[in-house]
């Protein structure tokens, strides 16, 4: 009987000995490790009514829900405000420069045009991008 009990409670413990492993592994890199190659201007128009956002242009061309583009942020920075329709118009920036690692908001501008019910709303950014050397 207790031939069968005593294999049942065996665990197995595994460990990994090691002189260097790393919990964090951390990149430093400044402005002098970057090159500019330039700056873009991204813009979206939408109407606002109540809850209901309605987008009408996109980087000045006519808005298609169906085809839409965008560009994810992999680093999770918060460049984009939280509640921002800019994520719609960002793919520009890789379109313009394929070869861009860092994106630099440099000011983003929002214009509001009251009509009745809602409001009309126009945000444009401007971007730097710069490349590693």
């Amino acid at each position: 009987m207790a031939a069968l009990l005593l294999p049942s409670c065996v665990s197995l413990k595994e460990s990994n000995r090691t002189l260097f492993n790393p919990n964090n592994v951390r990149l430093e890199l400044g402005m002098q490790d970057l090159d500019f190659i330039g700056d873009a201007t991204i813009t979206v128009e939408y109407t606002k009514y109540g809850l209901i956002k309605k987008i009408t242009k996109v980087n000045g061309e006519t808005y298609n829900p169906r085809f839409r583009q965008s560009m994810t942020w992999l680093n999770n920075s918060k460049i984009l405000p939280a509640d921002s329709e800019l994520d719609k118009a960002t793919y520009k920036l890789t379109e313009l420069y394929p070869d861009g690692v860092y994106f630099l908001p440099v000011s983003h501008k929002v214009e509001q045009e009251y009509m009745v019910g809602g409001k009309y709303i126009r945000e444009t950014m401007t971007v730097k991008v710069y490349k590693l050397k």
